[in-house]
């Protein structure tokens, strides 16, 4: 007879009970599946709280930062989440638990935005936007804990078929949750202050410590062997660009895509000109980022 879990499961991902077997068996599995889907739900959902092409340049507009801090926002976020990602692989792939240190990653995650619901709250000027970059910085640290380990940990317990099915559930709960977020913002109309946005980075922070502790809970298998730290990172890492030629042309055009990701944050702190109407207030500028997702998230992996 099958448990609950496994019930809520196969409703939701196509059942796969040859390849579930393989991955430690259909119950563990559908455990571990609930699990990855509610954890990163909550983290989609923080995020776009913790946006740094909607919500944070409305916040540094608000709080009175040097219109050039806004600049900065999608760099750090976007490159303090990867750049670091070299560097600390050797280290986080030695470890046995890699939910835990996508926990830890979690919890890294709540304390910058908490730190940037005081400097919201409590700062103006430039304080408040050095404040508020500073803890980005740390947040986008823990990020590049948790991409590392989220995937080595979605390969170790769930079949390959479902993989990406999960992912893309995920988005589409946070974009659900972020909906509700976006028409949260639009019910305080033109009374929408830094001291209210923070209360929903309290909200946002609340979310992660509560992934964190969902995600540690997942049943992993320890790795057959443990890889060996290397001190060159670096050089595998230059090496890897200079002889894998879609490697290489992948980088390029991301580069060249982004864009896409650093005009937004301008666009809003426009918007946060003309006062939050309908059109151009920061609740309009959520919804539509969450309808993107759930747009993407429900075609990922089908």
């Amino acid at each position: 007879m099958s448990s609950r879990a496994v019930t809520w499961y196969h409703r939701i991902v196509t059942p796969d009970r040859k390849a579930e077997d393989g991955a430690g068996g259909t119950e563990r599995v559908a455990r571990n599946g609930l699990r990855q889907i509610a954890a990163q739900a909550l983290q989609s959902a923080g995020d776009q709280v913790v946006n740094a092409k909607t919500v944070l340049p409305w916040i540094l507009t608000g709080v009175g930062a040097p219109a050039a801090l806004v600049a900065l926002l999608v760099p750090i976020r976007e490159s303090g989440s990867m750049l670091p990602q070299a560097a600390l692989t050797p280290r986080v792939v030695r470890a046995e638990r890699r939910a835990r240190i996508w926990a830890i990653g979690s919890l890294i995650q709540a304390g910058a935005v908490l730190a940037i619901a005081a400097a919201a709250a409590f700062l103006e000027g430039l304080t408040a936007g050095i404040a508020i970059i500073l803890a980005l910085a740390v947040f986008s640290l823990g990020r590049a804990l948790g991409s590392m380990s989220a995937k080595d940990v979605l390969g170790r317990t769930l079949p390959k078929g479902q993989r990406g099915q999960i992912s893309g559930l995920s988005t589409v709960a946070s974009g659900v949750v972020a909906v509700a977020v976006g028409l949260g913002l639009r019910a305080f109309g033109e009374d929408l202050s830094p001291a209210i946005l923070a209360l929903f980075l309290v909200g946002a922070a609340l979310a992660w410590l509560a992934a964190g502790a969902i995600y540690r809970g997942i049943e992993e298998e320890p790795p057959e062997h443990t890889p060996s730290d290397s001190p060159a990172w670096w050089r595998e890492t230059l090496q890897l660009l200079r002889e894998d030629r879609p490697f290489r042309n992948f980088v390029t055009v991301r580069a060249l895509l982004l864009v896409s990701a650093l005009t937004p944050p301008f666009f809003v702190t426009l918007a946060a000109g003309y006062g939050n109407t309908w059109i151009s207030g920061l609740g309009g500028f959520v919804i539509a980022s969450a309808l993107a997702s759930i747009l993407g998230g429900w075609t990922a992996g089908r």
